[in-house]
């Protein structure tokens, strides 16, 4: 942990400051404590990453598995050279760029391995990336050479950061996963301030019938409560069977002219055509994220804007790739 994150930080308790005990004097914290200085609540810092995740000891057992297997995702797909990640990025939350984060101070909400954090560093002034997994300490090991970039565990309906301090947040990929989207979305809005922006990328329901109707009753019923293991192995098989179609057939429709024709009558393609340029790793991801998750919410048009009618006069819902929605929201 680097030391001066301590200025965000308060306690889950009583909200009150933290201050580090049993930590060397330099810049860094590798293992040491955070003690509450109201109610002397203390909070462990391993391996680089403050724990707050322990507060709740009830926590829902859904919401754990869906900790674990991410985790297992994310351990198991830890590249972060991928070229193409940093177009996707700025593709999900669109209409933001490097020119508007730069100077920023930002909120990563769900960082995984930190392959995010890694892409906006050269432009904002500081980040905090915040998961509820064990992957904060795979994001803490790819950008703890960044001096600008911070980590911390933590569930997002109970941010241990003081309110009204970011100039930006993000979810990607993120909030659909919690058991109450909107619950979610306004604890994350309580933390940009006044002018502030927050981006969010969730699942849409609209013509994902086959997803909702076939794949997720399996994934509710089977999938989700398989061991990691057991899921990656499925995915592999299933992403063996999409993979030479996304090559063999969506990726020359979307390259050549000529044959923008079969577009039409090609299955699910706004979406397909545009992950068929991804190498087969990345495809194999995509499938156990969709199979692991306990938590997964397919959300309507009028459930999006549902989520966010606590400030819907300054929020902006975009239809992406006929299966998603990019939300913008301003304070």
């Amino acid at each position: 942990m680097k030391n001066n994150l301590i200025k965000y930080l308060c306690c889950l308790n009583c909200r009150g400051d933290l201050r580090l005990t049993n930590h060397s004097n330099d810049n860094e914290t590798t293992n040491g404590k955070l003690n509450c200085i109201n109610c002397n609540k203390t909070y462990e810092i391993l391996n680089g990453v403050p724990i707050f995740t322990n507060f709740y000891s009830d926590q829902n057992y859904k919401v754990k598995i869906t900790a674990k297997n991410f985790a297992y995702s994310w351990q198991k797909f830890s590249r972060t050279d991928k070229s193409f990640y940093k177009g996707q990025f700025f593709d999900w939350i669109n209409p933001i760029n490097e020119d508007f984060l730069r100077g920023k101070f930002v909120l990563d909400a769900g960082c995984g391995k930190g392959h995010h954090l890694m892409t906006i560093s050269p432009y904002v002034k500081e980040a905090i990336g915040v998961d509820i997994s064990d992957s904060a300490f795979i994001a803490y090991e790819n950008t703890k050479h960044l001096q600008n970039i911070h980590i911390i565990q933590a569930d997002l309906n109970c941010l241990p950061l003081k309110d009204e301090i970011f100039d930006y947040i993000y979810s990607v990929g993120v909030v659909h996963h919690t058991e109450f989207p909107k619950v979610t979305t306004q604890n994350l809005y309580k933390k940009i301030k006044k002018d502030g922006v927050m981006s969010i990328w969730v699942y849409g329901k609209e013509n994902n019938w086959w997803i909702i109707y076939l794949i997720d009753p399996m994934r509710k019923l089977i999938t989700s409560i398989l061991p990691p293991q057991i899921i990656h192995i499925l995915s592999f098989f299933l992403a063996l069977f999409l993979f030479p179609i996304l090559k063999l057939v969506y990726s020359p429709v979307n390259k050549f002219k000529i044959l923008k024709p079969f577009s039409k009558i090609l299955f699910y393609y706004p979406y397909l055509s545009y992950i068929c340029n991804f190498d087969f790793i990345e495809i194999n991801n995509i499938i156990f994220d969709h199979l692991a998750a306990p938590i997964s919410h397919y959300l309507s048009k009028n459930e999006v804007k549902d989520l966010i009618n606590f400030n819907s006069h300054k929020a902006k819902i975009e239809w992406h790739n006929e299966n998603s929605w990019r939300i913008l929201i301003t304070r």
